[in-house]
C-alpha cells in the first residue's frame, strides 16, 4: 500500500514537472496575439499559415516561427516566411506595425512573396525599425515593395545581412542608412532604382564579404568607398552606370567580379586573374594582350569579356588562364586567326567566339579541349572542311554551331560519335554531299533518357562552404528570328542544314530522332520523297523543307505531328492532295506554294476527283506565313513530361546564384 501511494505521489510530481515546462515552453501571449494581428493584414491564398489559429497555445509551433528555447519564457527569435515551393503560394497584403511587438526578432525573411506595404508603414514610422533592435538578418528580396529606404535601418547595430533586392525601391541611399551597421558583412540592393550617394570622404563602419548593387546608381567614378573595402569575396555592380577604369591597387580577395554594362575602359588589371568568376561583357575594353599574356598564371575559371570593343587578334602567347572552364569572346570585332595557344586551354567547357571576323582554318590544337560541352564560332570567316577531329576528339559536345562561315566539304561520319549533341547548327556555309545515316547515333536526340543538360553542372567553389551555379542564356534562330533561351536550353533538340548544298535523300534513320524540335534543312539540294516516317518526329516544334527538290506526296503521318506550329514545304515538286487533318489545313497556303502538283485545302485548286472547287473554307489558311493559327511564337513546351529534372544551366552568360552549402540556401541572385 505504501508503494502505492509513493508511485502516485511521484507521478502527480512527475505531470506536475511536465506541465509546468510545457507552460514555460510556450511563446510570451504577447507575441502569439502580435503574430495573429500581423495575419490579419495578409492574403494568404495558399493557406500557408493554417497552423497560424487562435486556437492554438503554443506559437512556437507555428509555421515559420523558431523561438529561444533555452530561457524561461519564450521569445521568438526568427520569423521565416519566405516562398520556397514550386506552387507559387505566395503571400501578400500588408505588414502591419504589430511586427514590431517582436522586439528579439533576430533573424526576419519574408522574401519571394507580393507584399507591398511593408514601406508603407515603416513610412508612417521611419525610426520605427530600429525598435527591433537585436535583428541580425533581414530578407525582403523579391518582393513589391514601393518608396525609399526607412533611415531607421541604419540604426540596427547588431545587423549582419540586409536584403532588399528585387523591388521597386527608389531614391537615395546615403550615409545615414548604415549609420550603426559596423556588423555589416552582407548587403544586397540590388534591382532596384536606388542611388547611392556618399560623401568622397566617408569610410563605412563596415567591412563588407557579398556585395550586389547590380542595376543601383554607383556612378559615373568607381566608388571610392568600396576601394576601402578589404574583405570582399563577392562582387556584382553591373548596370550601375559607371564611366571609369577598374582600380589597379584593389586588395580585397575577389572570387567574384561583375562589372557588366558599364562604361569601364583602359587596361584590365592582371590581378583579376586570380578572380574565379569574372564578368566584364558590354563595356569599352580594348586591350586583351596584357591581360591574357601577363606572365603570371591566374586562376580564373569563367571570362566573360564579350561585346566590348577589342578588335585586333587573339595573342598566341602562353595563356595565363589555363584553368578556364568558360570563356565567352563573342560579339567583338576580333579578326586574323584563331591561334594555336587556345589548345592549352584543356579544361574548357564552354567556348564562345562568334560574331567576330576570324578567318582561316580552325586550329587543330583546339582537339586538346576535350571537355569542350559549347562551342560556338558562328559568323565568322572561317574556312576549310569540317575538322574530322571534331567527332573524334570532342566527343563531349551537347552545343555545336557553325553557322554562317566559309566551310565547304562533306559532313565528316565522325560527327556521328558525337553522342551528346542536342543542338546541332552548320547553316549558311557551302557543305555538300549527303547527310550521313549514322546520324541516328546522336542519342540524346533519340532518348529522352538520355537528355543532357546544358549545361551541365560544373560548380565552382568560390570560398569556404560557397560554390557558384551559373546559368548560361543562348541566342538561337527559332522560326526565323533570334530568340534568347536560358531555362529552357537543355530541352532544346535542334538540327539546322539549312543553305548549304546537301544533296540526296533524307536518310529514314533522321526519323529515329524522335526527341527533335526543330529541324531545317531548307535551301538545299535534297531530293527524293520525304520519308513515310517523318511523323514519328512527334516533338516537332518547327519543321524546315523548303527551296529543295523533294518529290512524291506529303506523308499522311505528318498531320499527326500536333505539336507543330511552324512549317514550310514550299518550293520542291511535291503532288498529290495535301493529308487531311486539323494540323496541316491550319496553316497559311503559302507554306505549300511552288508545288505545282500539290492540291487541297488550305490551297484553292481542288483535287481530282472532289465534289466541289468552291476552295477552303474561310477558317482555314488564316495564319501568317508558316505559323499555326493561334500558335505561340515561342516554342510550345507543352509535350514535356512532368518530373523532367532539368539540372543544373552552367555557364557565365545568363543567370547565375550562390549555393552555401554547410549553411542555410541564401537567395542572391545576380544576372551575367
Amino acid at each position: 500500500m505504501i508503494k502505492v501511494v509513493i508511485l502516485l505521489v511521484l507521478a502527480t510530481l512527475i505531470n506536475q514537472v511536465r506541465s509546468s515546462t510545457t507552460s514555460n515552453n510556450y511563446c510570451m501571449e504577447k507575441e502569439r496575439q502580435a503574430l495573429l494581428n500581423l495575419k490579419k493584414g495578409f492574403v494568404d491564398d495558399g493557406n500557408r499559415l493554417s497552423s497560424w489559429t487562435s486556437s492554438s497555445r503554443d506559437c512556437c509551433a507555428w509555421r515559420g516561427i523558431r523561438c529561444d528555447n533555452s530561457k524561461t519564457h519564450c521569445h521568438i527569435i526568427a520569423l521565416d516566411l519566405k516562398s520556397d515551393d514550386n506552387n507559387h503560394n505566395y503571400l501578400g497584403g500588408e505588414i502591419g506595425p504589430s511586427l514590431l511587438e517582436l522586439q528579439h526578432l533576430r533573424y526576419l525573411d519574408f522574401s519571394y512573396n507580393n507584399f507591398t506595404k511593408f514601406l508603407e508603414f515603416i513610412g508612417s514610422l521611419r525610426k520605427s525599425i530600429s525598435e527591433l533592435k537585436h535583428l541580425e538578418k533581414l530578407y525582403l528580396s523579391s518582393n513589391s515593395f514601393t518608396g525609399t529606404l526607412p533611415k531607421g535601418i541604419g540604426e540596427l547595430k547588431h545587423l549582419d545581412t540586409l536584403n532588399l533586392s528585387s523591388n521597386s525601391f527608389i531614391g537615395l541611399v546615403t550615409e545615414v542608412h548604415f549609420k550603426k551597421l559596423s556588423k555589416l558583412k552582407r548587403l544586397d540592393l540590388s534591382d532596384n532604382s536606388l542611388t547611392l550617394s556618399f560623401n568622397s570622404t566617408w569610410v563605412p563602419p563596415f567591412q563588407l564579404e557579398y556585395v550586389s548593387l547590380r542595376s543601383c546608381k554607383l556612378g559615373p567614378k568607381f566608388p571610392t568607398w568600396l576601394k576601402n573595402q578589404k574583405n570582399i569575396s563577392r562582387l556584382d555592380i553591373s548596370n550601375a552606370e559607371i564611366h571609369d577604369e577598374i582600380p589597379t591597387n584593389w586588395l580585397s580577395p575577389l572570387k567574384f567580379l561583375d562589372l557588366s554594362s558599364n562604361q569601364f575602359h583602359g587596361p584590365i588589371p592582371p590581378y583579376l586573374s586570380n578572380v574565379s568568376i569574372l564578368m566584364l561583357s558590354n563595356n569599352r575594353f580594348t586591350d586583351l594582350k596584357s591581360f591574357l599574356c601577363y606572365p603570371l598564371q591566374g586562376s580564373i575559371k569563367v571570362l566573360d569579356i564579350s561585346n566590348n570593343m577589342f578588335s585586333e587578334s587573339l595573342p598566341n602567347c602562353h595563356w595565363n588562364i589555363k584553368e578556364l572552364i568558360g570563356l565567352k569572346l563573342d560579339n567583338n570585332n576580333l579578326s586574323g586567326i584563331i591561334p594555336r595557344s587556345i589548345g592549352l586551354l584543356n579544361e574548357i567547357q564552354y567556348l564562345l567566339l562568334g560574331h567576330n571576323n576570324f578567318s582561316g582554318n580552325l586550329p587543330s590544337s583546339l582537339k586538346n579541349c576535350t571537355q569542350l560541352q559549347i562551342l560556338d564560332i558562328e559568323y565568322n570567316n572561317l574556312e576549310g572542311n569540317i575538322p574530322s577531329w571534331i567527332g573524334e576528339r570532342l566527343t563531349n559536345l551537347i552545343f555545336l554551331r557553325i553557322r554562317s562561315n566559309h566551310f565547304y566539304g562533306n559532313i565528316p561520319p565522325s560527327m556521328c560519335h558525337l553522342q551528346f549533341l542536342q543542338i546541332f547548327d552548320i547553316s549558311i556555309n557551302t557543305i555538300g554531299g549527303l547527310i550521313p545515316s549514322c546520324i541516328k547515333n546522336f542519342t540524346s536526340m533519340v532518348d529522352e533518357r538520355k537528355q543532357s543538360h546544358i549545361a551541365i553542372s560544373t560548380i565552382i567553389p568560390l570560398y569556404e562552404n560557397v560554390i557558384q551555379i551559373c546559368e548560361i542564356a543562348m541566342w538561337l534562330m527559332w522560326k526565323g528570328v533570334y530568340r534568347e533561351y536560358s531555362k529552357t536550353l537543355g530541352l532544346l533538340k535542334v538540327i539546322d542544314f539549312s543553305s548549304n548544298n546537301l544533296s540526296g535523300k533524307i536518310p529514314k534513320e533522321l526519323t529515329n530522332l524522335v526527341e527533335l524540335v526543330q529541324l531545317n534543312l531548307s535551301r538545299n539540294n535534297l531530293n527524293y520523297t520525304i520519308p513515310l516516317e517523318i511523323g514519328n518526329l512527334n516533338k516537332l516544334d518547327s519543321l524546315d523543307l523548303s527551296h529543295n527538290k523533294f518529290s512524291g506526296v506529303i506523308p499522311t503521318s505528318l498531320a499527326s505531328v500536333s505539336s507543330l506550329s511552324l512549317l514550310d514545304l514550299s518550293n520542291n515538286k511535291l503532288s498529290g492532295r495535301i493529308p487531311i487533318g486539323t494540323q496541316l489545313q491550319s496553316f497559311n497556303a503559302s507554306v505549300y506554294i511552288h508545288n505545282d502538283g500539290l492540291c487541297g485545302p488550305p490551297l484553292t485548286n481542288s483535287c481530282f476527283g472532289d465534289e466541289s472547287s468552291n476552295g477552303p473554307q474561310d477558317h482555314l489558311g488564316g495564319g501568317d506565313g508558316g505559323y499555326a493559327e493561334d500558335s505561340e511564337d515561342w516554342i510550345d513546351m507543352s509535350w514535356l513530361h512532368k518530373g523532367i529534372w532539368i539540372g543544373f544551366v552552367i555557364g557565365f552568360v545568363g543567370v547565375c546564384g550562390v549555393e552555401f552549402v554547410a549553411s542555410k540556401l541564401e537567395e542572391f541572385a545576380i544576372w551575367m
